[in-house]
C-alpha cells in the first residue's frame, strides 16, 4: 500500500504493510537536499523554539488504519538546534492536543528512502519541557526495541510536561551516515561531545541494528503514540 503526503513543500510516500504499518518512508529528495535549510546552523533557546519554528500539535492515540498519520518530521526545514547538557541536535518541539491520561508513549522513527543517498533512520531520544520552557529531564527509554524497518523506543513522561523535544545525540549517530560530508556540515545538525553522560552514557550508534542500514541520522521521521 502506497499513501502520498504533503507536509510544506515535502513529499513523501508511506509504503504500508497489510496490518497498516508503516514499511518505509519514501522521500522525493536526496538525503543532501533534505539537509539544506539556510538557519541549520543557529543555536536556539526552546523558548524561541516553541515561539518561532514549528510547533507539532499532535493528539495520542494508537494506530487506527481509518486515521490520518501524525508523522513529525525532524528535519531542518521544521526543526532547530537546539542545545543540551554538551552536545546539540537538530530538535522538532511537540505540544500535545488534550491532558494526557497516560505517562508511557511510543516514540517509532521509520526507515527513510531518500531520492538519492542511503537509506537511514533516526534515533529518537525526548526531552521533556515544563510550562517555563525548562527541560525536566532528558529522558532514557524504558525499552527500545527495532524492527527491520523501524526503532520505537518507550519513554514515561514526568508529571509536569508540556512539551516534548524530538531529537537524537551524538552517540546515537552513525559516523557512515556522514560519510562524504564535511566537518562544518556534520556540526550543523548534532555534535559536542559525543557522550550523553548519566544513564544513557553507555549507549552508541552502532548498537542499533536495522536491516539494511547502520546508518543512524540525526534526521528522520517519528511517530508518536500511547504504549500499549
Amino acid at each position: 500500500m502506497l499513501r502520498k503526503f504533503i507536509i510544506s513543500a515535502l513529499t513523501i510516500s508511506l509504503i504500508a504493510c497489510a496490518t497498516g504499518d508503516i514499511a518505509m518512508i519514501v522521500s522525493d529528495k536526496s538525503t543532501s537536499e533534505l539537509m539544506e535549510v539556510e538557519h541549520a546552523d543557529e543555536l536556539t533557546t526552546i523558548k524561541e523554539a516553541i515561539d518561532t519554528r514549528p510547533l507539532f500539535h499532535i493528539d495520542l492515540e494508537r494506530r487506527d488504519a481509518n486515521k490520518e498519520r501524525q508523522l513529525i518530521p525532524v528535519l531542518p526545514e521544521f526543526s532547530t538546534v537546539i542545545e543540551y547538557d554538551g552536545y546539540k541536535a537538530l530538535t522538532s518541539v511537540v505540544q500535545f492536543n488534550a491532558k494526557l491520561t497516560s505517562s508511557m508513549i511510543d516514540v517509532s522513527s521509520y526507515l527513510v528512502r531518500p531520492k538519492e543517498g542511503k537509506k537511514f533512520v533516526l534515533y529518537p531520544i525526548l526531552s521533556a519541557v515544563d510550562k517555563d520552557y525548562l527541560v525536566i529531564d532528558t529522558l532514557e527509554p524504558v525499552q527500545s526495541t527495532s524492527k527491520s524497518n523501524s526503532i520505537t523506543n518507550t519513554f514515561n513522561l514526568p508529571k509536569g510536561t508540556k512539551y516534548v523535544l524530538v531529537h537524537s545525540a551524538p552517540d546515537f549517530v552513525s559516523p557512515k551516515f556522514f560519510e562524504g560530508m564535511n566537518e562544518s556540515d556534520q556540526n550543523l545538525l548534532v555534535g559536542g561531545l559525543g557522550a550523553l553522560g548519566g544513564a544513557l552514557g553507555g549507549a552508541v550508534a552502532g548498537m542499533v541494528s536495522i536491516s539494511g542500514t547502520d546508518n543512524t541520522a540525526p534526521i528522520g521521521y517519528v511517530e508518536i503514540m500511547y504504549s500499549e
